[in-house]
């Protein structure tokens, strides 16, 4: 009986353990679904907006790419979550067996008790009391075995009580996880039906662009638009710092003071450090866009990521620009001293300010898919002045 006892303990504690573990996860991919869910309902209040608004080519294709990958996301998310609910709903039903279990045994206990009692007379049990209390010997060992005798009916009651409780408990746990996990897999169902629909909208649009000669005429002007805002950019930031040079330098002049302009500017550019972990999708210069099927002249590199990925600064400097970049969304710009600057772009987060300074390898943000048309990436470049250079070669014998 003892072995039995110790046998269903093991399993409850077993079980138990393994709830915890369940609802642990539970709790982390509700707070992800949760964040996801918002993003979702932006992205989708923009596409609305957007039947609404005339915007150009580019913005209205990124937009559709963006729901669609996202939409992609919550599906993922909505699975994994069906999934752990339903080892969850496994795991409490374990969990009521051994409750059961144990409640059986403990009737079984408390009837053979009854019986006891009933056969033997509480007469006899208040002698054997009284016996115990007359005992000269060891009174402290007598004492403690009248409590024993006292408390031990109260205490099968107790635990058969509580065990009851917590029957109740885990069994309202689990229809509650039952009607859970069946919205779950509704709004899953539900989803996966907007998917498909959005495949085909993103399709259609696509088609329509590749048999539209004056669509793609836009999208083409419009992305070469974006490439020399982004010169335009970079330009200005050369500007302001060849600015702030010569001011330091005439406050250096007039007060008589030897240059230290090494003391002052940014560090020169010193070890390098790959931006984002993935396949570069675009390489530099001249390349065929992968929407537009046009020869398109590339600033930079494109890297393929997943949503979320961490993004480091390619070297250490200083932050000169948070700020958005038409066709590269959210964006990061750091200068790495000698007028050498880096891009980072389709951002979902950044981490940084403008002025930081930042160090070789630290993260500055997330990667996203922030007006991009062909999913979650960066966009990385490197200029040297206004004069762009090729990104890879750049990185080369980084980590």
């Amino acid at each position: 009986m003892r072995w039995w006892g110790l046998f269903l303990w093991l399993s409850l504690a077993t079980s138990t353990f393994a709830a915890s573990a369940i609802e642990k996860q539970l709790r982390e991919q509700r707070s992800a679904l949760k964040g996801l869910e918002n993003e979702l309902a932006d992205r989708r209040q923009q596409l609305k907006a957007m039947e609404n608004e005339e915007k150009g080519v580019l913005n209205n294709l990124s937009l559709l790419d963006q729901n669609l990958g996202q939409t992609r996301d919550y599906v993922r998310q909505l699975r994994t979550m069906e999934t752990t609910m339903t080892s969850s709903v496994s795991a409490l039903r374990i969990e009521l067996d051994s409750i059961a279990k144990d409640i059986s045994r403990q009737q079984i206990a408390m009837r053979t008790r009854i019986r006891q009692l009933y056969m033997q007379g509480r007469q006899s049990q208040m002698e054997q009391l009284w016996h115990l209390l007359r005992q000269k010997e060891n009174a402290d060992r007598y004492i403690y075995q009248v409590r024993r005798l006292l408390e031990d009916d109260n205490d099968r009651v107790q635990k058969l009580s509580q065990s009851q409780a917590d029957l109740h408990e885990r069994r309202e746990l689990l229809q509650s996880r039952l009607a859970e996990l069946s919205d779950v897999r509704q709004h899953k169902q539900h989803e996966e039906d907007g998917l498909q629909s959005q495949i085909h909208n993103q399709e259609y649009a696509l088609d329509g662009l590749r048999h539209d000669k004056e669509k793609q005429q836009k999208a083409l002007e419009e992305y070469e638009q974006n490439q020399k805002m982004m010169i335009a950019l970079i330009q200005t930031l050369e500007n302001k710092r060849k600015q702030e040079e010569a001011a330091r330098e005439a406050e250096r002049k007039r007060k008589g003071t030897k240059a230290q302009a090494k003391a002052v500017a940014i560090a020169a550019v010193g070890p390098k450090c790959v931006p984002a972990k993935g396949d570069v999708i675009s390489e530099f210069g001249m390349h065929e866009h992968p929407v537009l099927h046009t020869m398109t002249k590339n600033l930079g590199i494109e890297i393929r990521t997943n949503r979320g990925d961490p993004i480091k600064a390619a070297a250490s400097g200083k932050v000169v620009a948070v700020t958005h970049i038409g066709g590269r969304g959210r964006a990061v710009i750091i200068e790495h001293g000698d007028a050498l600057y880096t891009v980072y772009g389709h951002m979902r987060s950044i981490d940084v300010q403008e002025g930081q300074e930042v160090r070789y390898c630290q993260v500055i943000g997330e990667a996203g898919d922030e007006e991009s048309l062909n999913g979650p990436k960066l966009y990385f470049q490197v200029s040297q002045g206004i004069h762009t250079i090729d990104p890879v070669d750049w990185l080369k014998g980084s980590k």
